[in-house]
């Protein structure tokens, strides 16, 4: 069966959110445990809209969800060695620093100091 129109149209919306993130955060190649800590982000942000019954916003922000999770799908079929990494975090990606920032410290993001380099 195909998709429909709809689905087509979101797909598209889904891949030109795709080519902007490329553009701000260029390729990025994390381990399985980084891209759960972005799409989870993501996420709660998505949460956050619909809780503040902003449906525009929330809507925004599920069509950035679903990109990050192209993102994290397109990672190992790269063959990058960091994509499939099993071991500790070598290093955050600078938008998960970004994010440490003024978080509570019971928050489970590791600090970049606590970070092994």
């Amino acid at each position: 069966m195909k998709a429909d129109q709809s689905t087509l149209d979101v797909l598209n919306q889904v891949a030109e959110e795709r080519g902007n993130q490329l553009g701000e955060w260029g390729s990025q190649e994390h381990a399985p445990s980084i891209w759960l800590t972005i799409l989870m982000e993501e996420a709660g942000e998505a949460a956050k809209a619909l809780l503040e019954g902003e449906p525009e916003k929330y809507r925004h922000e599920l069509v950035q969800v679903a990109a990050v999770a192209v993102a994290a799908i397109e990672c190992p079929d790269s063959a990058h060695e960091n994509c499939c990494e099993r071991g500790p975090v070598r290093r955050l990606p600078k938008r998960i620093t970004m994010l440490r920032e003024g978080f509570p410290e019971w928050c489970p993001l590791p600090k970049p100091e606590e970070v092994p380099g």
